[in-house]
């Protein structure tokens, strides 16, 4: 808090925050996640700011943004939200299932493909996602394309 700063993280392989554990994003703080693995949210993420988005320089940015270039195949599906938690922010994983689970919820935007939603779990658009446009693979504009590319992966 007091330092915010605008981090990439790269996993080559999955993610999995369950077991009671914290993931905490600070307050004016914004985080880019990139995995070539599976997504398992199973306990608190904690956003210093409290909601999806904010406005910088005029334009929409989300706190917390997920690229997943996994494929589900005959797999498990690639993000799972789950228990009590609460996914605030955008996903974008055009090739796996995301799904929202038990009393876990979405908020924010979803490039996904296929989304389920089941039990007490929601999902919730932001509407100020509107305004957020992801370039193409080699367009200008995100930060990530690059590295997907150079992974080889279908991004």
């Amino acid at each position: 808090p007091g330092s915010p700063v605008d981090m990439v993280l790269y996993i080559d392989g999955s993610t999995d925050l369950g077991g009671g554990s914290r993931f905490v994003i600070s307050e004016g703080s914004t985080l880019q996640m990139v995995t070539t693995g599976t997504f398992n949210l199973g306990s608190g993420l904690v956003l210093g700011d409290g909601k999806p988005s904010k406005t910088v320089d005029g334009k929409v940015v989300p706190i917390f943004s997920l690229y997943s270039s996994h494929d589900d195949g005959d797999a498990a599906n690639g993000v799972i939200i789950g228990g009590a938690s609460a996914f605030y922010g955008q996903i974008v994983a055009p090739f796996s299932t995301m799904d929202v689970t038990g009393s876990g919820g979405f908020f924010g935007a979803a490039n996904v493909g296929n989304a389920v939603i089941r039990g007490a779990g929601g999902f919730h658009f932001d509407e100020r996602f509107l305004d957020l446009r992801i370039a193409p693979p080699g367009g200008a504009g995100n930060a990530v394309t690059p590295y997907l590319e150079a992974w080889g992966e279908r991004f």
